[in-house]
């Protein structure tokens, strides 16, 4: 597996954008990489929307990009430089 750093909120955007109902698949470190939380996230640019699918129990949300900071910990993972992309 490779993984890329999401820079912001825009490069999130870019990276999970909806590409024919496709889940792109990210990881936060935690704990300076002790633990990792995995999430499958997808971008809708037409609603501004976030879906977002946590593996640790495979629970779903959907978040307007606006809330982001304030209902997951994905922005705290940017800001930290502790939240990656897998990429092929």
């Amino acid at each position: 597996m490779k993984y890329i750093k999401v820079e912001s909120l825009e490069h999130l955007k870019q990276l999970s954008l909806n590409r024919g109902d496709d889940f792109v698949d990210f990881v936060l470190l935690i704990g300076g990489g002790i633990a990792r939380s995995s999430k499958r996230i997808t971008y809708y640019e037409d609603m501004d929307k976030f879906y977002i699918i946590n593996e640790i129990d495979e629970s779903f949300q959907k978040v307007l990009s606006k809330d982001l900071d304030s209902k997951t910990n994905i922005m705290a993972g940017i800001n930290s430089g502790s939240f990656f992309a897998e990429v092929a």
